[in-house]
C-alpha cells in the first residue's frame, strides 16, 4: 500500500510514556481516564448535534493527537473536546454552528453536575461570548499543533474489505464495527496505521467468535509477535489463506473460457426473459386500464345523470 505524505502522525510507545501529561505529574491511569472521558464527550455531543459516526471518529483522533503534544494539566478536556467536534464537522463537510456546539456542551455540563439547564442560553451574555472566543482560540491552537495537517484515515473501510473477503456473517460484521468504534477511545489511532488497527479488530473478532472466521495458514508468518504488529505485511496476510484456496480451485484456461461463455449466455438469456415478462406486464396493465375506462363510460351513459348530460351537449 502506498501511503500519502500527510499520513505521518504516529507515536511510539516510548513517546507516549514520556508524554507532556506525564511530565506534568499525571500518571498513566489518570491520563487514560481523561482520554476516555474526552472521547465520551465527543460521542455524546456528536449524537446531540446529529452528526454521522465518521465525524465523531475524526474528532476523537484529533483529540488523541492533540494530547500527544500537549498536557491535560494545561488544557481543559471539555473545551478541547468541543473544539475537536467543531473542527471535525468542518473537515468532514458537515459543519455545525459554534452556537450549537456551545449549547450542547453547556447542557451536557449542567446534566452531569445536576445543575439547572438554561433552556435559553443568551448569546449576548458575557459567558457565551467567552466560550465562543475560547472555542475559536482552541481551534487555532489545535491546527497549529497539527501543522494544519488534519488528514484522518479510519479503519472502518479496511474492516469492510477484510470481512467481505472472509465472508463473515452479518452479526459479526456489526460486532467488528463496534470494536472499531471502541478502539477510538484508546491510543491505537496514534500508534498504528488504520489498516493495522483493522487487522487487530478482525483478529479479536476471530478470537472471541464461537465459529472462527479466520484460519491462519500452517507455517504462515504471525500477524502479531511479542505484542507488536508487523506493519509492512499485516494487511496482506489476512487474505493469504483464502487466496491460496481459491487459486487451487481455479480451472485451467480452456475450462475457464468455456465456463465464462456458458455463464455469459445464461446471464443474457435470463436478462431477455425478464425483459419479455416486463413487457407482457405493461401490456396487461394497459388493457386493464382500457377496460376500466370503457366500463366507466358505459355506466355513466346508462344512468339518468348520463342522459341529462347527453341532452345538454346536444342542446335539446
Amino acid at each position: 500500500m502506498n501511503y500519502t505524505a500527510i499520513d505521518t502522525f504516529y507515536m511510539t510507545d516510548e513517546q507516549l510514556k514520556n508524554s507532556p501529561s506525564r511530565k506534568d505529574g499525571i500518571d498513566e491511569s489518570t491520563e487514560t481516564t481523561l482520554r476516555i472521558y474526552g472521547c465520551v464527550l465527543i460521542q455524546e455531543s456528536g449524537i446531540l448535534v446529529k452528526l454521522i459516526q465518521s465525524v465523531m471518529a475524526t474528532a476523537q483522533v484529533l483529540f488523541h493527537r492533540f494530547y500527544c503534544k500537549k498536557s491535560f494539566a494545561r488544557f481543559n478536556v471539555k473545551r478541547v473536546a468541543a473544539t475537536c467536534i467543531w473542527l471535525a464537522s468542518k473537515l468532514e463537510e458537515t459543519p455545525r454552528k459554534a452556537r450549537h456546539v456551545i449549547l450542547v456542551f453547556n447542557r451536557m455540563e449542567c446534566r452531569r453536575g445536576n445543575l439547572p439547564i438554561e433552556h435559553h442560553f443568551d448569546n449576548r451574555s458575557d459567558n457565551y461570548k467567552n466560550l465562543k472566543v475560547d472555542l475559536i482560540e482552541k481551534e487555532r491552537h489545535l491546527l497549529k499543533e497539527m501543522g494544519f495537517i488534519c488528514h484522518v484515515e479510519h479503519p472502518h473501510k479496511f474492516i469492510s474489505n477484510y470481512i467481505a473477503t472472509l465472508e463473515t456473517p452479518p452479526d459479526l460484521r456489526q460486532e467488528a464495527w463496534n470494536l472499531a468504534n471502541d478502539s477510538l477511545r484508546t491510543t491505537l489511532c496514534v500508534r498504528f496505521r488504520s489498516e493495522v488497527v483493522a487487522c487487530g479488530v478482525v483478529l479479536q473478532l476471530h478470537a472471541d467468535s464461537k465459529s472462527p472466521c479466520l484460519r491462519i495458514p500452517p507455517g504462515g508468518r504471525p500477524l502479531m509477535r511479542e505484542g507488536t504488529v508487523n506493519d509492512e505485511t499485516v494487511h496482506n496476510e489476512l487474505a493469504l489463506d483464502r487466496l491460496n484456496d481459491d487459486t487451487k480451485s481455479l480451472p485451467i484456461d480452456g475450462e475457464a473460457r468455456e465456463d465464462a461463455a456458458l455463464k455469459s449466455k445464461a446471464y443474457h438469456k435470463t436478462e431477455a426473459t425478464a425483459e419479455k415478462n416486463k413487457e407482457k406486464e405493461r401490456k396487461r396493465e394497459r388493457e386493464t386500464e382500457k377496460l376500466k375506462v370503457r366500463d366507466r363510460d358505459q355506466i355513466g351513459g346508462g344512468t339518468m345523470t348520463g342522459k341529462v348530460i347527453e341532452r345538454w351537449r346536444k342542446g335539446t
